[in-house]
């Protein structure tokens, strides 16, 4: 069953990019409707916020179903600290010393070398995170994060590490299809993608709140009131 909230209002028009693709279309042609929505939820953004939003709509792949879109707008709010920007995991150096091999999550995420936890920590727009993980971005797009790990706050990398990252099942396994596609809307468990359940329900309810956005701005953007 598709996971609802009762104050977002899906308007008749578009219930085919519910239950499907947004048909090679980008779902929002004018971004300052989506933002007309957003600043009075989330408050005051500023101009860059602004730029870094349009310029993940810009990029953002057709074919796609607009939940995942919002669910991946929601992750990146969440894991850049509401900057929308690549950023590097904050913390002392001594923080990252739980990353260190040998220790329980150093190994789970494939650390060999001292000095790996902070060498590896998380970077970019979803965090990637750990030897293994940098690994892996390496193979997949044909860059070498493993000796330049700086480059996953490259914004055009960052943005692939997330987008076939979370579609294609990098980090956990699981992709974001598992949880949203075309008979499922489950953005609670979505957040397994990137990292178990946490913060799981706070990053569920950014993404009910932008997916309203974007229908809402769509609604306008077709000739008819927001929903």
């Amino acid at each position: 069953m598709r996971e609802t909230k009762s104050d977002i209002l899906v308007p008749r028009r578009h219930e085919k990019l519910v239950n499907g693709t947004n048909e090679g279309l980008m779902p929002i042609d004018n971004p300052n409707v989506f933002f007309e929505v957003v600043r009075p939820i989330f408050g005051k953004l500023s101009q860059n916020v602004v730029d870094q939003f349009n310029y993940l709509f810009a990029t953002w792949p057709t074919g796609h179903p607009v939940q995942i879109m919002a669910y991946s707008m929601a992750t990146v709010f969440h894991e850049t600290a509401a900057t929308m920007m690549p950023i590097t995991e904050y913390g002392p150096k001594s923080y990252f010393d739980k990353y260190e091999p040998g220790t329980p999550i150093g190994n789970e995420l494939g650390n060999t070398q001292p000095g790996d936890g902070y060498k590896y920590r998380g970077r970019g727009y979803v965090m990637i995170t750990g030897r293994a993980n940098y690994t892996k971005a390496s193979e997949k797009l044909n860059e070498d994060f493993v000796n330049y790990p700086d480059l996953a706050l490259e914004p055009p990398l960052a943005r692939a590490i997330m987008r076939r990252g979370c579609l294609e099942g990098w980090f956990t396994g699981k992709k974001f299809q598992d949880y949203i596609n075309p008979t499922l809307c489950d953005y609670y468990n979505a957040r397994r993608v990137v990292n178990g359940t946490d913060k799981a329900e706070l990053i569920r309810d950014y993404a009910h709140r932008f997916e309203g956005a974007i229908y809402r701005g769509m609604d306008k953007l077709a000739g008819g009131p927001p929903a």
